[in-house]
């Protein structure tokens, strides 16, 4: 990883969603990967903690 922003954190009640882009360089299940990425990932609170419970991600041009 060379460069990580975190672009935006949007909450409501016990749900967030943040957006993070970075560059990247690497393998994912064995294929070769490099550019700029956006991640999505969505965030809920339960009684144990924070939890991931819906994740996505794109290359950018």
């Amino acid at each position: 990883m060379k460069n990580r922003n975190i672009d935006d954190i949007k909450i409501i009640g016990d749900t967030a969603l943040s957006i993070v882009t970075m560059t990247a360089k690497g393998k994912m299940m064995g294929t070769p990967l490099e550019g700029k990425f956006r991640y999505f990932r969505v965030w809920k609170r339960f009684e144990d903690g924070l939890k991931v419970i819906g994740a996505s991600f794109m290359q950018l041009p």
